[in-house]
Parts: structure tokens; sequence; C-alpha cells
């Protein structure tokens, strides 16, 4: 994304675990899976403290602010797929096995979120 305008993402999760909640962590401070979230982020040069990071009731503002839409993992994306939310799709940052390998996510995140980057240049 080097020499390209940065744009800004939502990132979009479906609740705090019980874990994150005993902790008093959100995806905010960058805890736990946000810790991968935030890693991945950094890799491609994007600050994890210029994003933002909602559940999922607070969309509909966000988008009215420009704001692309991510959705992290399969429940959120069937949520946002079935409201008609336009989004793209990230893997969950806490994935099982192979997906969680931190050089195989950075891949993954540079592929999804570069991905819209292109597309919008190629439509405007």
């Amino acid at each position: 994304m080097p020499g390209r305008e940065r744009r800004l993402f939502l990132f979009v999760g479906e609740r705090p675990s019980n874990r994150a909640v005993r902790m008093g962590v959100t995806w905010s401070d960058g805890a736990l899976a946000g810790a991968t979230l935030f890693d991945a982020l950094r890799n491609l040069g994007l600050d994890p403290g210029q994003q933002c990071y909602e559940a999922v009731g607070d969309i509909k503002r966000a988008q009215e602010r420009g704001l692309t839409i991510v959705g992290m993992g399969r429940i959120v994306q069937r949520v946002l797929t079935r409201e008609g939310i336009p989004h793209l799709q990230l893997r969950h940052p806490a994935a099982r096995g192979r997906d969680r390998l931190r050089a195989r996510y950075h891949t993954h995140a540079r592929d999804v979120l570069t991905k819209q980057s292109r597309a919008a240049e190629r439509s405007e």
C-alpha cells in the first residue's frame, strides 16, 4: 500500500470473549486476538490506533462516515451479508490451526485489505 492514499477501516467483531470481558479489554486495546490483528496491521504499515473497532450495532453510522467495513470471522460476515452491508471478509485473528501462523495471517490481511484499495482505484 505504499504510495497510495491510506484508507481507514472499521473492523467488526462478534462480541467480546469471556476472557476479554474478565480482563476488561476490547479490540482497541490490542490484547488477545487484537494483538494478532494489530501486528498484521503494523506489518502493512497501518497504524492500529487510526482504525476503528466496533460490534455489529454501530456499523451504519460508520458507513456514513466513509469507513470500509471489515467483517472478522464467518459469524460476523454472515450477519453483515444477511443485513446487506458491504464488507471485506477478513479471517478472524484468533483462527485455529495453520491459519493462526502470523506470516500466514499477515499475507491474508494484506490480500484482503489491499484488494479493496485496488478496486477503489479502478472505479475512480
